[in-house]
């Protein structure tokens, strides 16, 4: 019987046994599945190690007004709770592990043994898919700065957050002094050998003060976090994030992956697991009251997708982001592929960023390009901060995506009301064109976008000296 209750990330770990609600009909969203083949290699992957994790997704759409469950005035919340339930009844309680029941989505990942994955995977009202790991794109040091500040004149009155859902941030750098307004770290290992929680106390779960700061700098990848957090807003003496003075919120999202094949050239190094990531993406929406949130930036992904892959589940946690105005921006993968994108950038509704060089509008030859690639920016050379105080350049599509993140940022204190499809569209009209195997696609250029824009009105505090607002009192 499960029936622990994880307050801290908004998991609910249910029992299982409770009454069906099986009267409600909802109306059914776009078909979403697992081709055959698919299916098999679940299947098979299952009989070599006995019970794998996956996540389930109902096939339904909770918001449509005409289903019979809202016009009985059912919540969005008992709706979810129902739909799990009413899956969760089908399978062999006995074996089943690692329940994790989300509440902003009808979703649930869950570690199966081949009966309850074949239950599941018979079952056409839900869609199944692994609970992969998937490792951070990961930069490159190479040894030269780009300065950013010009691109962002305002400084000191900007109340907009960004998300960073990586290795966590060394708030304690000089960089980042003062940016971190909220953290939660969600890294329970995937129940699988070889991979251990990287929260503090060894947690799987936890939003506890302190949460988010950088992992262990002695497990590869786990200065990454710093680094993508200063090139969204940092603020330095001499150089800058693009959106200084913005705020962030630090989900820390990785696990430690003693695995040399997975790690290679390392023996340990840092994975993500996707429900994890999805537990990341729910806080951002559960925070969604209590901070002005701009949008959320991921650097992470595995695979390769011509089209969009909006089979990924991820996707309705996305969407609900994208419903209430916040952006996830993700970087589209350093494979230097000319048509494919990573996933989950590949998304339809995420917005997919790839590289450029710092000093001319050409594609990075690592970037990944295609028809699902939303924006281009900078990521050579990117100078950033790193844990422990200091500072070191870097490149990937990881570094591009941060400047996106930090752009909506600026965009949204300029346009506090603008969805997300607005900010989107005055990116895609404003900067240099880069053409790429017949797909064309914008450099980000925020200066020209702000100045087709109405001014933000002025703060006296940022703009008048202290002692003249005494004289004026």
């Amino acid at each position: 019987m499960y029936s622990k209750r994880f307050l801290e990330n908004k998991w609910r770990v249910i029992s299982l046994a409770g009454v069906l609600f099986s009267g409600l009909v909802f109306a059914q969203g776009p078909t979403v599945g697992v081709t055959s083949q698919y299916q098999q290699s679940l299947l098979q992957k299952v009989r070599v190690k006995k019970q794998i994790n996956v996540i389930v997704t109902p096939k339904v759409a909770l918001d449509n007004g005409v289903s019979r469950a809202a016009s009985l005035g059912l919540s969005r919340t008992k709706r979810i709770v129902d739909l799990q339930q009413k899956v969760l009844g089908r399978l062999d309680q006995s074996t089943l592990k690692r329940v994790k029941l989300f509440d902003a989505v009808a979703q649930m990942a869950l570690s199966v043994d081949e009966q309850n994955l074949q239950t599941l995977l018979q079952d056409n009202s839900i869609s199944v898919s692994e609970d992969v790991l998937r490792k951070p794109l990961l930069s490159l040091s190479v040894p030269r700065v780009y300065p950013s500040r010009d691109l962002y004149p305002y400084h000191g009155d900007n109340e907009w957050a960004v998300a960073v859902l990586d290795s966590g941030v060394d708030k304690s750098h000089p960089f980042l002094a003062g940016t971190v307004i909220s953290e939660a770290c969600y890294s329970d290992g995937g129940g699988q050998a070889g991979t251990t929680s990287l929260c503090p106390g060894a947690v799987t779960s936890t939003v506890a003060t302190g949460s988010g700061v950088d992992c262990n700098s002695t497990v590869a990848g786990c200065d990454h976090g710093t680094q993508i957090a200063g090139i969204v807003a940092g603020d330095g003496s001499s150089f800058d994030g693009v959106a200084r003075d913005a705020k962030l919120i630090s989900i820390q999202i990785y696990s430690r992956v003693d695995d040399v094949d997975f790690c290679f050239p390392n023996t340990s190094c840092i994975g993500s697991y996707t429900s994890d990531l999805i537990a990341g993406l729910q806080r951002v929406y559960d925070l969604r009251n209590s901070y002005k949130i701009a949008a959320v930036n991921i650097s992470l992904g595995s695979g390769l997708f011509f089209g969009a892959c909006d089979t990924q589940p991820e996707k309705p946690i996305i969407d609900l982001l994208k419903s209430v105005k916040i952006a996830t921006v993700i970087a589209s993968g350093n494979d230097g592929s000319n048509g494919q994108l990573s996933a989950p950038a590949c998304i339809s509704s995420a917005i997919a960023v790839g590289s450029t060089l710092d000093t001319a509008d050409v594609r990075s030859t690592f970037s990944n390009n295609g028809v699902m690639l939303d924006l281009y920016a900078p990521g050579e050379s990117i100078t950033s901060s790193v844990p422990g105080g200091g500072y070191a350049a870097a490149q990937g599509t990881s570094s591009a995506a941060a400047h996106v993140s930090g752009a909506w940022a600026v965009m949204r204190h300029r346009q506090p009301t603008a969805t997300v499809d607005q900010i989107q569209t005055l990116l895609k009209t404003h900067g240099p064109v880069i053409s790429v195997s017949g797909v064309s696609r914008r450099r980000i250029d925020i200066r020209s976008v702000l100045n087709t824009l109405s001014p933000p009105p002025l703060n006296p505090a940022t703009v008048i000296p202290p002692i003249l607002l005494l004289l004026l009192e």
